[in-house]
Parts: structure tokens; sequence; C-alpha cells
């Protein structure tokens, strides 16, 4: 009998879960668009595309940090 409490890692993602995870503030539209231009990378098995979690985090990452407020997108106060 097998037991259904385990939790097996999960080792990769399908493109599609990359929007789900983000809370949709990546869309579908944009992984596949970073896909295409190899902003985002994945692994081929068969004709379906496979992110794992390292990449999947890199790439979430690789989107630059909120400017704090009343700051300029570097980071620095405005001169005012």
């Amino acid at each position: 009998m097998a037991d259904d409490s385990v939790q097996l890692p999960i080792l990769g993602y399908a493109p599609e879960d990359i929007p789900k995870m983000t809370s949709g503030v990546i869309s579908r539209t944009r992984v596949f668009e970073d896909l295409a231009k190899r902003r985002l990378r994945a692994k081929k098995v068969g004709k379906r595309d496979l992110i794992t979690p390292e990449e999947a985090r890199r790439y979430i990452e690789s989107f630059p940090d909120r400017p704090a407020h009343g700051g300029t997108p570097d980071n620095t106060p405005d001169a005012a």
C-alpha cells in the first residue's frame, strides 16, 4: 500500500507554472517570449519544456528590484 502523505521533491516546472508561481505578475506570454530570447532556460523533454526549480528562481530574481520610495531605479535618493 502506497503512503499518500509522502512529499516528492519538485524537479521541474512547465512554462505555464511560472505565472501561477508569481500570482500572474509574470504572464504566460512573457515566459514564452523569454524562453525564445533565452532569458529563461528550459530542458527539452520530447516536445515539452521543463524548467528546473533553480532556473525558475534565477529567472524571477533576474528582474530588477523595486526602487525605494522616493528613490531612482539605482536605489539612490532623488536629488531635490
